[in-house]
């Protein structure tokens, strides 16, 4: 498979993680368990620097993120991994998805929140997850068959997917940290200053 389809199958994980953790958020408050979901969302985000419009706040979340790509990339070997971290952020986006417009009584929040950077950031996302499972998958070609080319131009594209990835990502990190605040305080039509 290309990697244009490992992108796609990407994709589609993504789109289900949101779908699900907006669901299962749902289900978690009509159960009253909601302090759970609320507690692990804190979990997640807790160490993340407070100051907006800040580039110690950008760096942050540009490492984290680059950090995730990292990883899908490397632990593609075992194919399924950088599926499961594409399905756990999407997840984790509906969960965020659901507070928001819950809060606000109103999805438009939540896309101001979210796709601003998100138009970036996520492709960037699904391009490392998708190169890993490629990779993965010619690694364990290679094993059973014996056939080892197209794992070889795979690996050669590594740098180049990796340059792309942390730019896209570094780009996103910018627009999440200055754009992305900015457009929420003037729907909201409160101050978001650099003190957080």
């Amino acid at each position: 498979m290309s990697i244009k389809a490992m992108f796609l199958i990407m994709l589609l994980l993504f789109v289900i993680g949101i779908l699900l953790g907006f669901f299962a958020t749902l289900a978690f408050q009509s159960l009253g368990e909601i302090g759970f979901v609320k507690e692990l969302t804190k979990q997640i985000y807790g160490g993340a620097p407070t100051k907006f419009y800040s580039f110690d706040m950008a760096l942050y979340i540009f490492g984290r993120n680059m950090l995730v790509a990292l990883i899908s990339i490397a632990l593609g070997i075992a194919v399924f991994v950088p599926g499961l971290i594409v399905f756990a952020n999407g997840f984790v986006v509906g969960l965020i998805a659901f507070f928001v417009t819950s809060l606000m009584q109103s999805p438009i929040v939540s896309i101001a929140a979210i796709a601003p950077h998100g138009i970036i950031e996520i492709p960037a996302i699904l391009l490392a997850t998708g190169f890993g499972t490629k990779i993965g998958v010619e690694f364990w070609r290679y094993i059973v068959r014996r056939s080892k080319d197209e794992l070889l131009r795979t690996l050669r594209k590594a740098p180049m997917i990796i340059a792309i990835v942390a730019l896209m990502l570094f780009a996103a990190s910018i627009v999440e940290t200055f754009v992305t605040p900015y457009i929420v305080s003037k729907i909201l039509g409160v101050t978001i200053t650099s003190q957080g």
